[in-house]
């Protein structure tokens, strides 16, 4: 992915979207134009930190809290049910997420736990110019009962279990993406969708930063160290 630098920034994106997409077809999961124009239309420089700038085009994990972009762009396209009208993620963290899917979605709900996350997720989408997406502080496996239903709901952490109470926030047609494990790191993206009592188990398998909450499917702080 070098030759993208010599490029117009805009040209980089677009060019980037499609090399995402050829790997994510290649691993199974085709991109829909939707998630393609999304991942075009968003300015990685205004969520990664200065000292990985040269990274915004590359498919990697990028210090502190950036998913690879075949991941997210994955999570995006399984998320993707009938409708396209309010979504909530689950772990905002640099905010990056939360923008790619203010380009598919009407409105979108993200929350965070972490003070220091929402800050600077909160500056990164007005740099963005994302005026959809909305951040809470909070637990988001509690989800936002005074929003729902939604159409969609992505978590960004691992998760021990389904998230019963965001599955009961959920639209009538709407989909659930979260990754699942017993392991502290190794998470299986599952897929959820109303109406339908079996998820679908994916083949993409990641190592994620556990999702910490009381609420069935999160990890407990006082257990966290004992399953590295």
């Amino acid at each position: 992915m070098e030759h993208l630098h010599i490029l117009p920034e805009e040209e980089q994106r677009k060019q980037f979207a499609q090399i995402i997409a050829a790997i994510c077809k290649e691993s199974g999961v085709p991109l829909s134009q939707a998630v393609i124009k999304a991942l075009a239309a968003v300015d990685r420089r205004n969520f990664i930190p200065l000292n990985e700038f040269d990274n915004r085009f590359k498919d990697q994990v990028i210090p502190p809290n950036i998913t690879m972009p075949s991941i997210m762009a994955k999570m995006l396209e399984l998320a993707l049910g009938q409708s396209r009208g309010k979504a909530l993620e689950v772990g905002t963290r640099s905010g990056l997420n939360a923008a790619y899917m203010s380009y598919i979605f009407d409105e979108v709900f993200t929350i965070e736990r972490n003070s220091p996350d929402i800050k600077s997720a909160r500056e990164s989408l007005r740099k963005e110019g994302r005026t959809n997406v909305t951040v809470f502080q909070g637990d988001g496996l509690k989800g936002l009962p005074q929003q729902a239903p939604f159409d969609a709901i992505i978590v960004t952490g691992g998760l021990t279990a389904p998230p019963e109470t965001l599955l009961g926030q959920l639209s009538p047609t709407g989909r659930l993406v979260a990754p699942i494990g017993e392991d502290r790191y190794g998470k299986v993206i599952h897929v959820f969708q109303q109406g339908i009592s079996e998820p679908i188990v994916t083949d993409i398998q990641l190592s994620i930063i556990p999702i910490v909450s009381p609420e069935q499917g999160g990890w407990h702080e006082s257990t966290l160290h004992l399953r590295l």
